[in-house]
């Protein structure tokens, strides 16, 4: 039934193996799975503060990072 509602493959939502175009789709149906992602940024994000990690971003927020990972563009 996923096929016929518009998947081209069934997988982990969010997969990063996948296409930009899939993900973004695949979190447009799922938006629990969206909000789970940002907070598991957010956290990532937190730790790395806490450990003296560096970030690329001072202010970056788990939503910054979730908009750039699903952009598919490199930091750089």
């Amino acid at each position: 039934p996923l096929y016929e509602c518009g998947f081209k493959r069934i997988g982990c939502i969010g997969c990063p193996m996948a296409n930009t175009e899939t993900r973004k789709f695949e979190f447009e149906r799922y938006p629990a799975y969206k909000k789970a992602y940002i907070h598991a940024f957010d956290r990532m994000l937190e730790s790395r503060r806490e450990r003296g990690m560096p970030i690329y971003d001072e202010k970056q927020t788990g939503t910054d990072l979730f908009e750039w990972w699903i952009s598919g563009k490199k930091k750089g």
